[in-house]
């Protein structure tokens, strides 16, 4: 896989709000999310991801309203 291909950039920014709760890093994840072709991966990072700590919930709302879908 090449750096740039999406689930590997969606999974680095859910790892990394996991770790440090970043918002930037959030929101990476959510204006990639949408091009994951896989829902169930996509909702496995948003869920991993929306744990971190500190984050602002609107940011989790948002990432959680991407699941499913």
């Amino acid at each position: 896989m090449e750096p740039a291909e999406v689930s590997l950039r969606a999974a680095g920014a859910a790892y990394r709000t996991r770790l440090s709760g970043s918002p930037d890093d959030l929101m990476a994840l959510i204006t990639v999310a949408p091009e994951l072709t896989n829902p169930a991966y996509r909702d496995l990072l948003i869920g991993y991801a929306c744990v971190g700590p500190g984050l602002p919930e609107e940011l989790v709302t948002r990432a959680r309203g991407l699941r499913g879908k």
